[in-house]
């Protein structure tokens, strides 16, 4: 699709289960610039969701991936 990703950022925050040092839940974020098409949102959340490492992980950890823009 020849998009840039210069001034993309991914962000990964991992949540532990209390008292334990196990995960809980994982968020990942994408950070775009106001470049970024809107009709590439919803298929850039399906590869995210797809990753191969994520599948592989105990399936009651909870993952949620978004993308966002840039506050104007």
């Amino acid at each position: 699709r020849k998009l840039s990703t210069e001034h993309y950022h991914l962000f990964v925050e991992v949540i532990f289960k209390k008292k334990q040092k196990l995960m809980d839940q994982v968020n990942i974020t994408l950070y775009v610039d106001g470049n970024f098409p809107k009709k590439y949102i919803q298929p850039i959340i399906k590869s995210m969701n797809s990753c191969a490492v994520k599948n592989q992980l105990h399936p009651d950890i909870t993952f949620n991936t978004s993308v966002v823009y840039p506050e104007k």
